[in-house]
C-alpha cells in the first residue's frame, strides 16, 4: 500500500490494546497511539530483516505502555539505534523478546529501559542446522557490556539468586534467570530444535557450550558479584547427550567465586543423574549445598 500522509486510526487517542501482526512490511511508525498500555507485535515467515530504529520511535510514542511482547522472525538492523540513544518506558511491568532467526537482539534490547519492569524475557531460538560446528553458542547469553546496560535498565535493585536451567522435553531449552532483592526477574534463554548433521554442530554439542557460557557469565559478569543463591537443573536424557552432568565444571564455578572473595551462600543442583561425592564437594565452597535425583519428565 502507498504510505498514508496522516497516522492509520489517528482518532484512535484513548486504544490500550495494540496487536499487530505482519507477513512482510512493518507499518510502525504510520500508527501513533499515546495511550497505549499493551502492546504485541508478532512477524510472519516472510520476513528478512527487521529495522529496529522504527520499533524504537512506535515504543518512544506509547510512555504509558505497561507490557510489551515481541516475537520476531527476522535480522536486526540496528543502523542508527547507537546514535538515537536509549528509549525509556517508565511504566512497563512486563517486557518479553522472542527471536527465531539471525542474531539475539541483546543490543537492541540494551536501548530499550523499562526500570519499572517485574519480568524481562528474552528468548532466542535457533535451529540445529544452523549452528556451524565448532562455532561458539553465543546465542543464549549476552555479552558483558550488553549484560550491564540490560540489568542497569531493566531493574533497580542488585541480583541476589542466580538459576540455570538446561532441559530437553522435546526441544533443547537453556533458562539463565537472574531474581533481585525487590522479586524482579530477567530470563535469558536459548530454545534449540533440529538433529543436525555432520556439518553442523550436534545438541550435545550445545549443551556443553551454553553451561560453559552460562557459567563464564555467573562468574565475570560484574553486576552478579552480590549473588547468594545457584540454582541449577539439569534434565537431559541419554538419547541427547550421554554424559551426565559435569560435576567438575559445577564444582570449578563455585570454588572460583569462593576464591574471587564472593562466595555462594546456597546451591542447589537439581539433575536427574548424579554422581556420588557431588555433596560434600561443593560443601568445601559453600555454606549450604542441596543436591537431588529427579527422574520425572524425562525422555526415555
Amino acid at each position: 500500500m502507498a504510505p498514508p500522509s496522516l497516522p492509520l486510526f489517528g482518532g484512535a487517542v484513548n486504544l490500550e490494546r495494540f496487536v499487530l501482526r505482519s507477513q512482510e512490511l512493518l507499518l510502525l511508525n504510520h500508527f501513533v497511539f499515546p495511550n497505549l498500555t499493551t502492546f504485541k507485535l508478532s512477524t510472519g515467515p516472510g520476513w528478512y530483516t527487521f529495522r529496529a530504529l522504527g520499533l524504537l520511535d512506535f515504543l518512544e510514542a506509547s510512555p504509558t505502555l505497561q507490557k510489551v511482547k515481541m516475537e520476531i522472525t527476522a535480522r536486526i538492523l540496528l543502523e542508527g539505534v547507537a546514535q538515537r540513544g536509549v528509549v525509556v518506558l517508565p511504566n512497563v511491568q512486563t517486557f518479553s523478546l522472542f527471536m527465531n532467526d539471525g542474531e539475539p537482539a541483546y543490543e537492541l534490547v540494551a536501548h530499550i529501559s523499562c526500570p519499572s519492569a517485574s519480568h524481562t524475557s528474552l528468548i532466542h531460538e535457533k535451529d540445529l542446522d544452523d549452528i556451524p560446528t565448532n562455532q561458539d553458542v553465543r546465542y543464549g547469553f549476552p555479552t558483558a557490556t550488553s549484560w550491564d546496560a540490560i540489568v542497569r535498565q531493566y531493574t533497580t535493585s542488585p541480583v541476589e539468586a542466580i538459576s540455570l536451567k538446561i532441559e530437553a522435553d522435546p526441544v533443547l531449552s537453556c533458562t539463565l534467570t537472574f531474581q533481585s532483592s525487590d522479586i524482579t526477574t530477567i530470563r535469558l534463554g536459548l530454545e534449540v530444535s533440529g538433529e543436525g548433521d555432520d556439518l553442523h554442530t550436534s545438541l550435545e554439542e550445545v549443551v556443553r557450550g551454553v553451561f560453559y557460557q552460562a557459567s563464564r557469565a555467573i562468574r565475570d559478569y560484574p553486576l552478579l558479584h552480590n549473588a547468594k543463591h545457584l540454582h541449577i537443573r539439569y534434565r537431559i536424557p541419554s538419547l541427547v547427550c550421554d554424559e551426565p552432568i559435569n560435576v567438575a565444571a559445577i564444582v570449578e564455578l563455585v570454588e572460583s567465586r569462593h576464591g574471587q572473595g564472593m562466595p555462594f551462600e546456597c546451591v542447589t543442583v537439581d539433575a536427574g543423574e548424579l554422581p556420588a561425592g557431588i555433596q560434600e564437594l561443593l560443601e568445601r565452597w559453600v555454606s549450604v549445598a542441596e543436591c537431588y535425583e529427579t527422574y520425572e519428565n524425562l525422555l526415555v
